[in-house]
């Protein structure tokens, strides 16, 4: 008898664990699903990307529209053009003041302070040059350009714009000029020819009303 089951035992197939061909099988099955899945999570991502970006550009459209709201009549409704100014007067860290020659200070004549109009916990800030500047979520630098008195645009040492007249049009027509944007070249980080033109890249873009 024990020379019986002796025979059997020795005779019964072991596995010591997956073949080849099944393990191919296994890492194929994994690689179809990679695939499947990949683009529609990059897909989403993107998506929620964008999304972010178009919050911070209207939050700073809103700030921008709070600012002019609170300083009517003044030689400063708006804030003066470039990423750097947009930060200063939306987060109150300073004032542009024309009647002082330029620079910024943090209150109004009769010592009232103003700002801020934007909570600077809801927006990323980075740096442009060593200065505080607005950023989006890709880590771009948020452009933000103004149409001056003599036409053309204040924005000086933002993103570059290889051509702001051309950039800042509302339509193709070269008289459909704004008086002012904020910009996002988008995940490609490149500024495309124009912000009026859908098909011109992935730019995101906010005309601020003109009030």
């Amino acid at each position: 008898m024990m020379t019986v089951l002796h025979r059997f035992r020795r005779r019964s197939p072991v596995r010591g664990g997956f073949t080849m061909v099944e393990l191919l099988v296994v890492i194929s099955i994994i690689a179809l699903v990679i695939a499947l899945v990949l683009p529609a999570y990059n897909s989403i991502t993107s998506s929620i990307l964008r999304r972010k970006v178009r919050a911070t550009i209207a939050a700073l459209e809103s700030g921008c529209k709070r600012f002019k709201s609170e300083n009517a009549g003044g030689d400063n409704n708006y804030p003066p053009g470039g990423a750097v100014s947009l930060l200063k007067c939306l987060t109150g860290s300073g004032m542009p003041m024309a009647v002082s020659g330029g620079g910024f200070q943090n209150f109004r004549p009769g010592g009232k302070v103003f700002g801020p109009y934007i909570d600077p916990d809801t927006v990323k800030i980075g740096t442009l040059s060593g200065s505080p500047v607005f950023k989006d979520a890709y880590g771009n630098v948020l452009a933000y350009y103004v149409r001056n008195a003599g036409g053309g645009f204040e924005g000086g040492g933002d993103p570059s714009i290889s051509d702001p007249m051309a950039y800042c049009r509302r339509t193709s027509s070269a008289a459909a000029t704004v008086d002012r944007l904020i910009a996002s070249p988008g995940p490609n980080k490149q500024y495309g020819a124009t912000a009026w033109d859908a098909n011109d890249g992935d730019d995101i873009v906010t005309f601020v009303s003109e009030e």
